[in-house]
């Protein structure tokens, strides 16, 4: 990874951090942005964002919002939305809304 890209995808996260009206934290370690109670996470990678990967920053930052840039892995909302309700997921500026299953 070349100090470019690093550099891009810091100015990715602040600039979504300011469509959020919040502020950027950053950092390993640390959620991407807050706003009030409301953690964000950033995610600007090729691949698609999985479950597991928003489980893990659940656990570890208490993030309870998630932009990504390239879109959410298949069946991602629906798994999210059924064990953690609370969290919000959003596609670049787009709002995820996860379809319940009828029963």
């Amino acid at each position: 990874m070349k100090s470019n890209d690093v550099k891009r995808g810091i100015a990715y996260e602040k600039r979504v951090a300011k469509q959020h009206h919040a502020k950027h934290l950053g950092g390993p370690g640390r959620a991407d942005y807050i706003r009030g109670k409301t953690k964000g996470e950033v995610k600007n990678t090729k691949k698609k964002v999985t479950f597991s990967v928003i489980e893990c920053c659940i656990k570890k930052h208490g993030s309870n919002e998630f932009v990504s840039k390239n879109g959410y892995g298949p069946r991602t909302a629906g798994a999210v939305r059924e064990k953690y309700p609370q969290v919000t997921l959003f596609h670049r500026t787009k709002k995820i809304l996860a379809k319940k299953n009828k029963s």
